[in-house]
């Protein structure tokens, strides 16, 4: 993720076809932080929060 943000923000025309990188972050770091119990439960969060990640990056511009 930090390659990406490095990288810019991708060009407004596109910005929709990126919104669901949003909410890589979260789940990778989830499943870090569970490690071998990586299975042991759900690693997304309520689809109302990834929603509101989405809109705020939507909003926002960046990721």
């Amino acid at each position: 993720m930090r390659k990406a943000r490095e990288a810019g923000p991708p060009a407004k025309s596109l910005m929709p076809v990126y919104l669901t990188v949003a909410l890589t972050e979260r789940t990778l770091l989830a499943a870090q932080k569970r490690g071998a119990d990586l299975f042991g439960g759900a690693l997304q969060q309520p689809q109302w929060r990834r929603q509101l990640r989405m809109l705020r990056a939507a909003m926002v511009g960046r990721f």
